[in-house]
């Protein structure tokens, strides 16, 4: 039904509010009336009597009433089509909001066998912080710490879809993504590879197409691990752009370990190789304050990395661990 409406309901909506057509049909109706008068008239064989007024204003009247309706009518049918037009309008047509949470173990001290109502869990601090307080549309979280043996239903969040994700097997890493319920989301596998913990997902919003992806790159790598993780995560995001979407957001902890985005990047394991391979692609790394602050060190690790900064409507850091954007589309 709604692709019909999708369909036809534009020319139908043409037809009726177009200026000469809309007249032409009054016009019929209008012939409809006399017609419909006149046939009334005759069925009724109204015997002539010294007051021929009083037959005439009978006949009018009954042509006005109908001649009524089908103005009410034709008027109803022209606010319906609108409606059912605006079927595809979404719940939020506003701004939608992106975050990134570097969490190191999403279930720390958790008790799986007991139910997650009965006990605390970083779960409720997300919910307060990040939900409640900032309303964010879509949460990408890193370093989630999961293993598959975890309940996907133990992780919901009210308001939200179950969340995608990938986890590992071994010790630390992780990614995992919310995305509100009204947001249309397909997880977009045929962009990940199974060596990279990148999570990828098609958003829909305001019937706009947003490729978005979670990263994660473990520190201490030796310079050839570097290069396979560029050379595979670039060819993720050559064949997400490939698709010309209208926007391309990726956010992650790649642990760049640089103090600022356009900095030397001497103390980061990639060096200048990632930095260089954004600026090849036209891709803008928006994030230039530290999102790790120690008593010894200050570390720009968790990036926000897009093709669209037009589409920002701004940029906040909401505390060190909690980097996001509000986007309008």
């Amino acid at each position: 039904m709604q692709s019909l409406i999708d369909y036809f309901g534009p020319i139908l909506i043409a037809m009726f509010m177009n200026f000469p057509c809309c007249y032409v049909i009054l016009a019929f109706c209008l012939l409809q009336v006399k017609s419909k008068g006149t046939s009334t008239e005759s069925k009724l064989k109204v015997k002539p009597v010294p007051n021929t007024n009083s037959t005439q204003t009978q006949v009018d009247t009954r042509s006005l009433k109908l001649f009524t309706c089908i103005n009410i009518t034709f008027c109803l049918t022209i606010m319906l089509l609108l409606l059912m037009l605006c079927g595809d309008v979404p719940p939020n047509p506003g701004p939608m909001k992106f975050c990134h949470l570097n969490a190191r173990s999403i279930l720390s001290g958790v008790d799986l066998d007991t139910h997650m109502d009965d006990q605390y869990s970083l779960l409720d601090d997300i919910y307060e912080c990040l939900v409640y307080i900032n309303e964010f549309d879509v949460i990408a979280i890193s370093e989630t710490w999961l293993k598959d043996n975890v309940r996907e239903d133990a992780l919901d969040l009210a308001g939200y879809q179950r969340p995608l994700m990938k986890n590992r097997q071994s010790r630390g890493g992780g990614v995992m993504l919310y995305v509100r319920d009204h947001i249309g989301a397909i997880h977009r596998s045929d962009l990940e590879n199974v060596d990279t913990e990148v999570l990828w997902v098609e958003l829909r919003l305001k019937n706009k197409k947003v490729l978005f992806a979670t990263c994660y790159r473990p520190p201490g790598a030796t310079a050839l691990q570097v290069d396979n993780f560029i050379d595979k995560f670039s060819t993720q995001v050559e064949n997400a752009m490939n698709e010309n979407a209208d926007a391309l957001i990726m956010v992650g902890d790649f642990n760049d370990r640089c103090t600022h985005w356009d900095d030397r990047h001497e103390r980061s394991e990639m060096g200048l190789k990632f930095y260089d391979y954004l600026n090849d692609l036209n891709l803008f790394q928006l994030v230039d304050e530290p999102t790790r602050i120690t008593e010894d060190s200050a570390s720009l690790l968790d990036l926000i990395i897009t093709d669209s900064p037009g589409y920002i409507d701004e940029s906040l850091k909401n505390n060190a661990k909690i980097p996001s954007i509000c986007f309008r589309l």
